[in-house]
């Protein structure tokens, strides 16, 4: 049996394994449990890492009683293993098995070529396709390349990822979700290129590609203080047509001088304030430690 064919049957039955314990680990949770909370979404999701490690180191008939993750670490070139990675990708999406992942890797700086360019390869300008699930399976590759290469801190991915990205000028969800992913886990290497581009855009359009790297931003942040970073949050506040992004990422990034310009803001805009922005930015400023018994309420709740 050919390679590709091999890899292909080993991810389907993969993907039969897992379907079949997603429905046992579900059908045996009491029925006072919250399946939509997030402590049960976490709670379900440990488990099924579990059963997918378990699942790639099981011996499989089909490869000669080796375990999948035993297979792939036979597989002699970069090539075959981005043969494998994008076989995956099209089967079953996001699952990069270990042994998978450690033998692409085990090539170095080839693997990481290889990776971003995969990560480039397709069009991304999807957000006006008629079928857009298709449109999305069909970057399933890139969209994977490009988790790994967060996953393993390719800092050298930044700058041409972040490029691409933001020659769309509206970016769809399922995109910003993975370019998102991929900054987070990044971390603080990805702040100057962040910086770079937030502090030059001229105005930040709702749904753009500059407001994600503001969240991005607000969010590494949290993590790697900085006045640099600050600094940004304050300007693109003044140049976000969506202001609530700008509240929340200043309630995510957590400097205390926030608390003074939302009051400001609040103060100044009274007539101007949706009520999403004015509760938003109310709840803000308490996770922030300030007093809002000082603020007018422009809908007269707190009065009633």
């Amino acid at each position: 049996m050919a390679m590709q064919e091999t890899i292909r049957q080993l991810f389907e039955s993969y993907n039969e394994y897992i379907e079949a314990e997603s429905e046992r680990i579900l059908t045996s949770t009491s029925q006072r449990v919250d399946l939509y909370s997030k402590e049960y979404h976490d709670y379900f999701q440990g488990l099924l890492n579990e059963k997918t490690e378990a699942f790639f180191d099981r011996p499989l008939a089909s490869i000669g009683d080796m375990s999948p993750n035993t297979y792939f670490k036979s597989l002699t070139s970069v090539e075959e293993c981005v043969e494998a990675f994008m076989i995956g990708a099209d089967v079953c999406d996001d699952v990069v098995p270990k042994g998978l992942l450690e033998r692409l890797l085990s090539f170095g700086e080839k693997a990481v070529v290889s990776l971003l360019d995969i990560s480039l390869a397709e069009d991304w300008r999807i957000e006006e396709a008629k079928d857009t699930m298709d449109a999305r399976e069909a970057l399933s590759g890139s969209m994977s390349a490009i988790r790994v290469l967060g996953r393993i801190g390719a800092i050298e991915a930044v700058e041409p990822i972040l490029e691409r990205y933001g020659t769309l000028e509206g970016p769809d969800e399922y995109i910003a979700d993975v370019i998102q992913s991929f900054l987070q886990n990044i971390g603080e290497p990805a702040v100057a290129s962040l910086l770079m581009r937030i502090n030059n855009a001229s105005q930040i359009p709702a749904h753009s590609a500059e407001e994600d790297y503001v969240v991005a931003l607000s969010q590494i942040g949290a993590r790697v203080p900085d006045e640099s970073i600050y600094q940004a949050l304050r300007g693109a506040f003044r140049k976000l047509e969506r202001k609530l992004i700008g509240v929340l990422c200043f309630g995510d990034y957590g400097d205390t001088r926030a608390v003074i310009l939302l009051k400001n803001y609040l103060d100044r805009n009274q007539h101007a304030l949706t009520r999403d922005i004015f509760y938003e930015a109310m709840s803000v400023i308490q996770k922030l430690g300030g007093d809002i018994n000082d603020i007018r309420d422009p809908f007269k709740d707190f009065t009633k």
